[in-house]
């Protein structure tokens, strides 16, 4: 199992004066997302969950469609390495998102799932509880999936907000979810990476704790996402009715 905190002894100052105490910090590594010799991207994240971050990555940002069209190679020390059958069309989309000033995009058809207001605040609730790195280190973003249909969740947390949404994705297909079935709910911003990370992965919901920006907005509007943000157990923003109607 690895160890994604560790224990330090800092000096913290307060009105009561400087006083030696323990406290617990997140772990931050670096990994290496390759095809063959081509590295495509380099992240910092927790550590744990590793080549479901890689599969999630290539889902969002729309060089894959489906986890099939990559083959795991290997999974060494700071670096996991793909293959695909479909190579030059993979490095033809990478080479447009290197070079380009668009997003590729998958915008989301219209849902048949129903949600209520109740799924998002008990989802909400069950997202807060389950945080453990963030309520031990104040430091941790994370991302709750879950099923309106069967009412089955998934929760991540990383110290990254784009990763903890490509792990949990990636988590949720090796797990053979249905995707197109299912709200996510985040702890960070809705900018456009984050809403293009749910139109790519074709989740007809994002809903946030925190607040959206006017791109992640146009986004949502131009490709059908619901978008929801400024979550609480009271209230929340709906910016985009998008695919799926609330009840």
């Amino acid at each position: 199992m690895v160890d994604v905190l560790k224990k330090y002894k800092f000096s913290r100052y307060s009105r009561e004066g400087i006083q030696e105490a323990p406290e617990e910090i997140l772990v931050e590594s670096s990994l290496e997302l390759w095809l063959e010799d081509m590295m495509l991207s380099k992240f910092s994240c927790s550590p744990g969950l590793q080549e479901q971050l890689a599969i999630g990555y290539l889902i969002t940002s729309g060089l894959i469609t489906r986890i099939e069209d990559v083959e795991l190679l290997s999974i060494e020390s700071g670096s996991i390495i793909v293959s695909s059958q479909n190579k030059t069309e993979l490095i033809r989309k990478f080479l447009h998102l290197q070079t380009q000033n668009t997003p590729l995009l998958y915008p989301i058809a219209d849902s048949k799932i129903n949600v209520h207001l109740s799924d998002i605040t008990e989802s909400l609730a069950q997202l807060q509880k389950q945080q453990s790195l963030h309520k031990r280190t104040g430091g941790a973003h994370g991302a709750l999936l879950f099923s309106p249909e069967s009412g089955e969740n998934l929760i991540v947390e990383d110290i990254g907000r784009l990763n903890s949404m490509d792990k949990i994705i990636g988590l949720a297909l090796g797990k053979e979810w249905s995707l197109t079935h299912s709200v996510i709910i985040v702890t960070g911003r809705l900018t456009s990476e984050m809403v293009i990370k749910a139109v790519n992965a074709r989740i007809p919901m994002l809903c946030s704790l925190a607040i959206a920006t006017d791109k992640g907005i146009a986004i949502a509007e131009e490709n059908n996402l619901t978008l929801v943000g400024s979550l609480k157990p009271v209230s929340f923003w709906v910016y985009n009715q998008g695919a799926v109607k609330l009840q």
